[in-house]
C-alpha cells in the first residue's frame, strides 16, 4: 500500500515526519515551511482533540478557533470535531497497528478504517487547496498513524524517519517547559528516561519497517540537521519533490519569516525572525550517569545501529 490505489488520481504529496517526540521534528518542519508551496501542519492527528480546547494555539500565533485556515478547513469538512475524534479513536491508535498491517483485515475494522480514510483525504485536500500548497508536512510522528496514511488513495506519501540519540531524547522528556505562549500555559508532558527509551526503540523499529510495506522512507539524523542544515534540507527536499530555496539559511542561523499552521508541537513552532541552528547537547552533562547508563543498556542495539555509541556520531 505504499502507492495510491489504482483508479484514483494522486492530487497531493504528503511528507510525514516519523520518529519519537523531542527529536527535532518541529524544527525540521519549520525550516521546510519557509519554501513557497509547502505547508506545515504540525501534529495534525491532534486537531480533533485540540479543537475543543478554547486556548489551543496555532503555529501562526492565533488561537486554533480563530485561525482562518483551520476554521475554513473544518467548514470544508462539515463535521463535528468531537465526532471525528471518536472516529479516529476507533482506528488510529497503537493498539490497532497489527490490524493495519494484517494481510486480511477484520471486516468491522475495515469499514471503520475506510470511513476515517475518507475524512483524512478530505482534510489534507482542504489544507492543500486553501494554502495553495503542493506539499503538506505532517509531523505527527506516530507509527500507527503512518500505517493508516499509507492507505490514502489520493496522496503520494513520503516518510522522513527522523532519528536522534536516544539518550538526548530521554533527557529532553524530563525537562520542564511550557507548551504555548498563552495566559494559562500547561507544561509539556514529562516521562521517565526508561519509559522513553523503550518508546524510542519501538518507534524507530516501526519506521524502519515501513520500507518493507513499500512506503518511501528517508532516514535523517537530528545531529546532521543541525550540523549542516543546508545539506540535510537539500536531501529531504529532493526526496519529497520540493523545489527548495535555501536562501533563508545563513551559516548556523535561519531567517524564519513564513509561519507554519502547526496544530501542536515543540514551542519552537512559534519562532520568528533569526533563529540559531545549534545542537542541543545539554544531556551530555545534565543527564545523571546512572540514568544514562540505564538508557544505554535498554536501547543499545539501535544506539549501535545508528552510530551513537563510542562517540561515532556527534553534531559537528
Amino acid at each position: 500500500m505504499g502507492t495510491p490505489r489504482a483508479g484514483r488520481e494522486v492530487t497531493r504529496r504528503l511528507l510525514y515526519v516519523g520518529g519519537v517526540g523531542r527529536s527535532g521534528s518541529t524544527l525540521l518542519e519549520l525550516l521546510l515551511a519557509q519554501t513557497s508551496g509547502v505547508c506545515g501542519v504540525g501534529e495534525i492527528y491532534a486537531l480533533w482533540a485540540r479543537r475543543s480546547d478554547p486556548g489551543a494555539m496555532c503555529g501562526c500565533g492565533q488561537k486554533l478557533s480563530d485561525c482562518p485556515l483551520w476554521r475554513g478547513v473544518l467548514a470544508d469538512l462539515g463535521a463535528d470535531p468531537e465526532r471525528l475524534y471518536a472516529q479516529q479513536q476507533r482506528v488510529d491508535r497503537t493498539r490497532y497497528a497489527p490490524l493495519l498491517v494484517a494481510p486480511t483485515m477484520w471486516p468491522p475494522f475495515a469499514r471503520r478504517m475506510r470511513s476515517y480514510l475518507t475524512v483524512l483525504e478530505d482534510l489534507y485536500g482542504a489544507v492543500a487547496t486553501r494554502t495553495a500548497s503542493s506539499v503538506v508536512i505532517d509531523s505527527s510522528k506516530r507509527p500507527a498513524n503512518a500505517l493508516l496514511l499509507r492507505r490514502l488513495r489520493t496522496v503520494d506519501l513520503r516518510v522522513v524517519h527522523l532519528v536522534r540519540d536516544g539518550r538526548a531524547v530521554a533527557y529532553s522528556w524530563t525537562r520542564l517547559r511550557d507548551t504555548e505562549p498563552r495566559p494559562d500555559p500547561s507544561p509539556m508532558v514529562r516521562y521517565s528516561p526508561a519509559r522513553i527509551c523503550l518508546r524510542w526503540s519501538m518507534y524507530n523499529l516501526a519506521f524502519s519497517g515501513l520500507r518493507l510495506l513499500g512506503v518511501p522512507v528517508l532516514r535523517l539524523h537530528y545531529e546532521d540537521l543541525v550540523a549542516d542544515p543546508r545539506e540535510a534540507l537539500s536531501h529531504v527536499a529532493a526526496f519529497a519533490g520540493i523545489d527548495c530555496d535555501l536562501e533563508f539559511l545563513k551559516d548556523t542561523t535561519a531567517q524564519v519569516d513564513r509561519h507554519a499552521h502547526t496544530v501542536t508541537g515543540n514551542p519552537v513552532r512559534f519562532a520568528r525572525g533569526r533563529i540559531d541552528l545549534v545542537p542541543d547537547e545539554e544531556w551530555r552533562t545534565a543527564l545523571p550517569r546512572g540514568k544514562r547508563l540505564a538508557v544505554s543498556l535498554l536501547s543499545w542495539p539501535l544506539l549501535v545501529r545508528y552510530g551513537y555509541l563510542l562517540g561515532r556520531r556527534r553534531a559537528r
